[in-house]
């Protein structure tokens, strides 16, 4: 791998949890107070959810390439009777 692309994958769940908890902690730092800033908070809540959508869809787009090369391996194999 090169260094222009790591291969360093962060669960979802986790990439959840670590706004959540920013958010909690600023809140808490503003005496409990738990109302959002509007506008900012809703628009970094969608440019997030925007963002988690196209790791989730490139996820699963790239598992899928992987398993037709894992099947088309296996058929080239069982083609040549190896």
């Amino acid at each position: 791998m090169s260094a222009f692309h790591p291969n360093v994958k962060l669960p979802i769940w986790v990439a959840l949890v670590i706004p959540g908890a920013a958010y909690v902690y600023r809140s808490v730092q503003r005496g409990f107070d738990f109302r959002p800033d509007l506008p900012l908070d809703a628009l970094v809540l969608a440019m997030f959810i925007v963002l988690l959508s196209v790791v989730y869809l490139g996820r699963r787009a790239r598992a899928q390439y992987e398993r037709d090369e894992h099947h088309a391996e296996e058929d080239h194999g069982e083609d040549q009777g190896t």
